[in-house]
């Protein structure tokens, strides 16, 4: 009876060890989170929503004014309508959105806290659940306005159920996952067959089941909408097209000129449906692979290399240039990255008393982190692909913290040695700088990112990406329209007239850059057929003479 009594007291005292851990690391991860989300409330990133966070915003806007676009989607929709929802209950902002996204990244970490202490133990459940919390990247994403943090707070939810045989729940969890980012459909199915593999078949068979009544619901509703049979998404043969051409360097989701001249030819072939040029996409990549295997095969081993490093590489934004805006990011080793979690993991790996049996657990997330690396290295790779993996990386980082937390857990020197083994390579797969991966840079991003500086009273940092871009790209229209009308902004009215007939000499598409010109020459009182004198000029010298009257005419008299 005593014996009894004293079982009973020690798992009500150890649950409610695992509440206040888990209260613990919610709020801690909240606030850091909340910090982050005030502390670029007012950067330009936040107020000039661009490509996709704008593209978000105004899917969900299109819903909520009862204007939704018909399927089928390039993208899942789930995002957009959770979007339109948190806009519907608490108005149009996105500042809204990052809160909410604040709360649901915080649960994540506490709930990764959890999954590892119900793996390995109190100690490693508090270290993962921290460690998470202070991991940049979450923080980061906590900010965007792209499936990123919800997602994976589904699949940390889905792997915990599946921890304790809760099949049902794993299998909604792990749908809805799948409904913001498909490429998930690959884990989970592999996840699966594991389970089975493992002789649980009762819940594979929930996961399996619940899994494809949600895909044949979903790719239903959207038909229905289409009035056709149509997939729920249809973004995957783009992806690999972007990341499989002859001029992909493995990251740029920006298609240069040739292949944008290529896809036009495609839309004059296939009209502009999505299924048909998804098909398109997908056989042109595959003729990559075809046609020039050898470069295939370095630029898949580029990809490899470039996901493990500690640089977060940018996809239709720039990383860095919006966590600048926040104090955060610029506290001494705050917050954790890539490459420090790598290692730790690196650590645990070794170190971890597991037996080969649970060597896999959780299943769920090691399967996601599996999937991530295979996505970014068959796709493109960027940060927001390889998150996923992130979450298995910091389970086994809370096992190394685990594995030395005291004297007595120390392991044996040859254990250390291995470890020390495993860090180093760590360390060198994600702080090296293979193919000069810490000074890429995307040409259109720096567009954007000047064009925001730009609209956000900052001039003088606007032309100092747009100078950057065009020094790479000197054919961006865009670029050359924000350069002058930044020059301007700073004064500099020679300066603007440079970069305007500049422009209309390097630009291949030169409409808006004309109409923008001529505006600015109206606005000075100049005569704008100078630009026509320009581009009917039949010779380079002729053009310089121009210049020169042109310039001195807007230099300001002593």
């Amino acid at each position: 009876m005593a014996a009894r009594r004293k079982r009973r007291q020690t798992r009500q005292r150890a649950g409610w060890h695992t509440w206040i851990q888990l209260g613990v690391v919610f709020l801690v991860a909240l606030a850091l989170r909340l910090a982050y989300v005030q502390s670029i409330a007012e950067s330009p990133g936040a107020r000039f929503l661009q490509t996709n966070p704008e593209r978000y915003h105004a899917w969900a806007q299109a819903i909520l004014d009862g204007k939704s676009p018909r399927p089928p989607f390039e993208q899942p929709p789930a995002y957009a309508y959770f979007v339109a929802t948190v806009y519907w209950l608490g108005g149009s902002s996105p500042g809204r959105v990052r809160t909410v996204q604040a709360f649901v990244d915080a649960a994540q970490c506490a709930l990764l806290s959890v999954l590892s202490r119900s793996l390995a133990g109190s100690v490693a459940g508090w270290a993962t659940g921290l460690l998470a919390a202070h991991y940049g990247p979450f923080l980061y994403f906590t900010g965007e306005l792209v499936p990123a943090t919800i997602p994976l707070f589904l699949l940390v939810a889905a792997a915990l159920a599946s921890r304790f045989e809760r099949w049902a729940l794993a299998g909604v969890l792990s749908l809805a996952a799948t409904l913001f980012r498909a490429e998930l459909l690959l884990a989970v199915a592999a996840f699966v067959a594991w389970l089975r593999f493992r002789g649980a078949k009762n819940g594979a068979r929930i996961v399996a089941a619940t899994l494809l009544a949600g895909w044949i619901g979903a790719t239903a509703i959207v038909s229905i909408a289409a009035g056709r049979l149509v997939p729920y998404t249809t973004g995957a043969g783009l992806n690999l097209w972007l990341g499989n051409n002859p001029y992909a360097d493995g990251v740029d989701p920006f298609p240069p000129f040739p292949l944008q001249a290529a896809l036009q030819r495609a839309v004059e072939r296939h009209g502009r449906d999505p299924v048909a040029l998804d098909q398109w996409f997908a056989r042109t990549a595959l003729d990559f692979w075809r046609e020039y295997p050898s470069a295939a095969l370095q630029l898949l081993w580029k990809k490899f290399r470039w996901t493990l490093v500690d640089r977060e590489l940018p996809n239709t934004s720039d990383i860095e240039w919006q966590r600048q805006y926040s104090w955060l990011f610029r506290l001494p080793f705050f917050p954790l990255s890539w490459g420090v979690v790598l290692c730790l993991a690196a650590t645990g790996l070794v170190l971890s008393p597991r037996s080969r049996e649970h060597a896999l657990e959780p299943l769920l997330l090691t399967a996601a982190a599996a999937t991530s690396l295979l996505v970014c290295t068959a796709f493109f790779t960027n940060a927001r692909f390889r998150l996923p993996a992130a979450l298995w990386l910091l389970v086994w980082a809370g096992e190394a913290v685990q594995a030395v937390s005291g004297p007595r857990h120390l392991p044996q020197r040859s254990r250390i040695l291995a470890a020390a083994t495993a860090v180093a390579i760590a360390g060198w797969l994600a702080f090296s700088n293979p193919y000069g991966v810490r000074s890429y840079r995307i040409a259109a991003l720096d567009v954007n990112t000047g064009a925001a500086e730009r609209l956000a009273g900052h001039p003088q940092k606007a032309v100092v990406y747009l100078e950057r871009a065009l020094a790479q790209q000197r054919d961006d229209e865009i670029a050359w329209v924000h350069l002058a009308l930044a020059r301007e902004q700073l004064g500099d009215l020679a300066g603007a007239a440079n970069a305007y007939l500049e422009g209309l000499a390097a630009a291949r598409t030169r409409d808006d850059l004309q109409q923008a010109a001529r505006q600015f020459f109206q606005r000075h009182g100049f005569p704008p057929g100078w630009i026509d004198q320009w581009l009917a000029a039949p010779s380079a010298a002729a053009r310089d003479a121009l210049r020169t009257q042109v310039l001195q005419a807007l230099r300001p008299t002593p």
